[in-house]
């Protein structure tokens, strides 16, 4: 009996330095492209533009966006699930629900209104 939970402590200790993908190591930092910018109205599509515009996330958490509708700056910061934007009417924390390293997909809900851009990286 002691041979089984020998096996099953070191089992168990062995599969804590086994690790998956960590949400740490993705960093929305640099220039994305606004491949498809999605606003849902009570689970309608309200608007639906592609190639938007783009997002520059800058390493001392400064950005910029350069849209159909304007130009301007914003900070933002970034948690593990999340990407928070201030400054600008862009501003809001938008949930990471995909991303690799090339592509996310920033989601933000406000009442009854869903706000999805999908973007890819330009560099």
């Amino acid at each position: 009996m002691k041979k089984v939970l020998l096996f099953a402590l070191v089992g168990l200790f062995s599969l804590s330095f086994v690790s998956c993908e960590k949400d740490d190591d993705f960093t929305i930092v640099g220039s994305w492209n606004i491949d498809k910018f999605t606003v849902y109205v009570n689970d309608d599509t309200s608007v639906d533009v592609a190639d938007a515009g783009t997002l520059i996330f800058n390493s001392d958490k400064s950005g910029s966006f350069n849209l159909e509708n304007g130009e301007g700056e914003f900070t933002w910061m970034q948690t593990s699930g999340s990407v928070t934007i201030s400054g600008t009417e862009l501003a809001g924390s938008y949930s990471i629900v995909d991303k690799s390293d090339n592509t996310v997909i920033l989601e933000r809900t406000v009442l009854e209104t869903l706000t999805r851009y999908e973007m890819s990286r330009i560099n």
